[in-house]
């Protein structure tokens, strides 16, 4: 098998390893570090808080968009 074609499973085994980080898995599968962040969230049944999702690396871009949308709305309530 190909290292590029390796299952979500076979993945997330391999970062509880704990010889691989989420970034270090990611460029070796040629896959978004965050994907497998959720995955290994998600094996372990769980949702992830908001502090987890900065510690995976989420996108501070959409973070912050929908902070300056919050602030936009709110600017046009009476």
């Amino acid at each position: 098998m190909s290292q590029k074609r390796k299952t979500k499973e076979e993945i997330v085994a391999e970062y509880l390893t704990g010889n691989y980080t989420y970034r270090e898995l990611g460029l070796k599968y040629d896959i978004p570090f965050r994907s497998i962040c959720d995955w290994v969230l998600e094996y372990q049944g769980r949702k992830p808080t908001w502090r987890e999702k900065i510690a995976c690396g989420w996108c501070y871009h959409q973070t912050l968009l929908i902070w300056l949308v919050t602030l936009r709305y709110a600017k046009h309530q009476p």
